[in-house]
């Protein structure tokens, strides 16, 4: 049994205030909140223009796991970005979700974001309106909900301390030992962090290959 006193695991996700997309995102909370299995995540739901907030973007970057719905084509650079800075940091649990409504734009980021990076899970709604994995983009009887409770329950934990605490923590350190060298390095450092998070559009796009696309570069 876990400690009680164990920190408990976060997952941040990042969907579109669509019907559709806010549908998934139940669906992911639901399974990734534990229901008796043995993981379970503190769930927040960040929608995309929220992204810009310090807090938010920061909490994104430093989530166990960010799970990123892709479906609304002209925001994908801008989280491709965002998933890149979480790359940056080691936080290498990203989950990209997608409603499979363009076949040839499903291809491109299957083929050009998601490959040995991201686990990719597009999705598509039967009559029913019950939520289904897209497979080989067309429809599959396979649940979307069976799909992503596979996918978490084989993430492997990452044994790495959250950035933004790791550097509140050496600034607290420098302070009360008043190691001017030290407080002014991670004060550069947490405002390089900061910085990240703020960049605006255009240079997430400027930024964006060499961060995600190519992070082995």
């Amino acid at each position: 049994m876990e400690s009680t006193s164990e920190k408990q695991k976060t997952l941040v996700g990042v969907f579109h205030d669509l019907p559709e997309t806010l549908k998934a995102w139940e669906v992911v909370k639901k399974i990734a909140s534990g229901n008796g299995e043995k993981y379970s995540y503190d769930c927040e739901l960040i929608l995309f223009d929220e992204l810009l907030e310090i807090n938010k973007g920061s909490r994104f970057c430093t989530a166990d796991v960010a799970v990123v719905d892709f479906s609304v084509r002209e925001q994908c650079a801008d989280l491709s970005y965002n998933l890149g800075v979480r790359m940056f940091w080691e936080m290498t649990n990203s989950i990209i979700v997608m409603w499979d409504r363009d076949p040839n734009q499903t291809l491109i980021v299957k083929t050009q974001v998601t490959p040995n990076k991201y686990k990719f899970i597009p999705y598509s709604f039967n009559e029913q309106g019950q939520i289904l994995l897209s497979d080989d983009y067309g429809q599959n009887q396979v649940l979307f909900k069976k799909k992503f409770k596979e996918t978490i329950k084989n993430l492997q934990p990452v044994k790495r301390k959250h950035m933004k605490t790791f550097f509140h923590r050496d600034l607290r350190r420098a302070r009360e030992q008043k190691n001017n060298s030290d407080l002014t390095k991670y004060k550069r450092e947490l405002k390089k962090f900061e910085r990240m998070i703020k960049e605006t559009p255009e240079k997430r796009k400027k930024y964006r290959l060499r961060l995600c696309v190519d992070t082995t570069a």
